[in-house]
């Protein structure tokens, strides 16, 4: 008795089935990295405008910025907030302030970094970077400062 043998040609149907199926999968992956990317540098964005508006308030109380010759990371346990001078700034979240300029605190970078401060109290700059293309440009490094944000490290 001779059995039959099932047709070569749907084995080869079976493997082009799996084929697109890891196809279909992999561009969905990459797509889903790319919006991700994109949603940290929205975040980065609002980030950076809340601390540059925390900062505004600070100097029309102070008549300056909060000085930092160095460079300071925000948004870790020494620096999650921005109090009055007299409190010291940036401070801790369990430091007491007797007013406070950012109610919800600093935040870290989406990726989990810290955005860098820097100022001589009559500029600043907070330098973050970007993983996709945004409205200044494409990704890299830029700093915010009083009159906007640019790729120009100097305080202004």
């Amino acid at each position: 008795m001779i059995q039959a043998q099932p047709p070569k040609s749907s084995i080869v149907w079976v493997l082009l089935v799996f084929l697109l199926i890891g196809l279909l999968a992999s561009a969905t992956v990459f797509l889903l990295s790319s919006s991700q990317a994109k949603a940290r540098d929205s975040k980065r964005l609002v980030d950076i405008a809340r601390i540059s508006t925390a900062l505004e308030y600070y100097k029309l109380s102070h008549s300056t910025y909060p000085i930092e010759t160095k460079a300071l990371p925000l948004g870790v346990p020494q620096t999650q907030r921005l109090c009055d001078a007299k409190s010291g700034g940036f401070v801790a979240a369990t430091a007491q302030c007797e007013v406070e300029y950012t109610k919800v605190g600093i935040p870290l970078d989406p990726s989990g970094d810290s955005y860098v401060y820097q100022s001589d109290g009559k500029g600043y700059t907070i330098v973050f970077i970007t993983e996709k293309e945004t409205q200044y440009g494409a990704p890299g490094t830029y700093f915010a400062h009083s009159k906007g944000i640019n790729r120009d490290p100097k305080v202004q």
